[in-house]
């Protein structure tokens, strides 16, 4: 939650050493990782976002963490992990709105 107002606060960096604490401390929250993989792909990291994003979806393989990694993937030219991903989350919420913005945000169609 820290590093949630961190970010809103404009304060990304300090974010990341809250959150890189917490990871090495052995946090496995789905918010952490998927606030690490946002944090990660801004300054152009895709492959640390990626990793995160994974992370994200083992915790918690909800349609949304689905997407956001299948965007990852996507971005960081992972597109066979990005197609399942995507395929997975669409298969469990084939309408929901947020899947289908977080998808086509990261440059996916389905």
């Amino acid at each position: 939650q820290l590093a949630e107002l961190l970010v809103l606060r404009g304060r990304p960096a300090d974010a990341r050493r809250e959150l890189d604490a917490a990871a090495r401390l052995g946090a496995e929250s789905r918010a952490l990782w998927l606030l690490r993989s946002h944090l990660a792909a801004a300054p152009g990291r895709p492959l640390d976002a990626l990793e995160a994003a994974r992370r994200a979806a083992a915790v918690s393989p909800t349609p949304v963490y689905l997407a956001a990694l299948a965007a990852r993937a996507a971005a960081a030219g992972e597109g066979e992990e990005a197609g399942r991903a995507a395929a997975e989350a669409l298969r469990l919420a084939p309408r929901d709105p947020e899947v289908r913005r977080i998808l086509a945000a990261g440059g996916w169609r389905p």
